[in-house]
């Protein structure tokens, strides 16, 4: 993936309300998923808890000898509310993933965990790309704390 590409999913991503109490977590876990597909990624739902669904998607290397290498982030983000965001322009919403003419991307759940869930994408992508041996997982946990998801 190149920089507008990353972007462009980055986006894609922030457009998905994950907020609690009523979040889109299945659209969004749907989407990973074929996020995961495009990167030529094996992945499983799994459930912890019922109706609390997680995503593994994993890239097993040619040497199952060698380490593995365990990525984990969560898609659940705290509720916000258009009016506490000051940079937006009218009509954006903290899901709209609103760029700005600099090129900086507004959205709630950028810094937690919606930007990293992206990089370990791109980490994926390019560990397959450059034919790297270490196994890998990347773990979306789309559960609330750690009694809702997913312990390591």
């Amino acid at each position: 993936m190149n920089d507008d590409e990353c972007c462009a999913v980055l986006k894609q991503f922030l457009r998905y309300d994950t907020s609690y109490p009523y979040p889109e977590r299945d659209a969004c876990v749907e989407w990973l998923r074929g996020q995961a597909i495009s990167l030529g990624l094996q992945s499983e739902i799994v459930f912890c808890v019922p109706g609390v669904p997680i995503l593994i998607m994993s890239r097993h290397g040619a040497d199952p000898t060698l380490p593995s290498i365990v990525l984990n982030c969560h898609i659940d983000v705290v509720p916000a509310e258009a009016s506490q965001w000051s940079l937006l322009p009218a009509g954006q919403t903290p899901f709209s993933a609103y760029e700005d003419g600099d090129g900086r991307i507004f959205g709630r759940g950028i810094q937690d965990m919606k930007s990293v869930g992206v990089q370990y994408l791109v980490a994926m992508s390019r560990l397959r790309h450059r034919r790297i041996g270490a196994d890998g997982a990347h773990c979306v946990d789309a559960g609330r704390g750690t009694r809702r998801g997913m312990l390591a």
